[in-house]
């Protein structure tokens, strides 16, 4: 009983704030923007601290990004080809990257 009663008061605080869910209201373009590849995962530190390696979309497909900090900032990018998916990036050492590439 209790708990019910803080429900329905929970529920009119937030439909006062204008916070209450709506069903329904969802758009076109909020579904487009959950369907999307998330714009960056997979990231991994190398062993030394220097470098992070991740999965970045871009166009519709993921791409590899490896980034240096120290001594000065670089960017490295990884294009998979016409017919091949990156699937996941794990540094084997400070100097060497590895990765899984799905062929179409």
């Amino acid at each position: 009983m209790m708990r019910t009663y803080l429900i329905t008061i929970a529920a009119a605080i937030l439909s006062a704030l204008g916070l209450a869910p709506t069903a329904g209201l969802a758009d076109e373009a909020d579904v487009d923007a959950f369907a999307q590849l998330p714009i960056m995962t997979a990231a991994t530190m190398s062993p030394d601290g220097t470098r992070v390696a991740f999965l970045s979309a871009l166009n519709g497909r993921y791409h590899v990004v490896i980034e240096r900090f120290r001594p000065e900032f670089e960017r490295y990018i990884l294009y998979p080809g016409d017919d091949a998916d990156f699937r996941w990036v794990e540094w084997a050492n400070d100097d060497r990257l590895s990765m899984a590439v799905r062929l179409s």
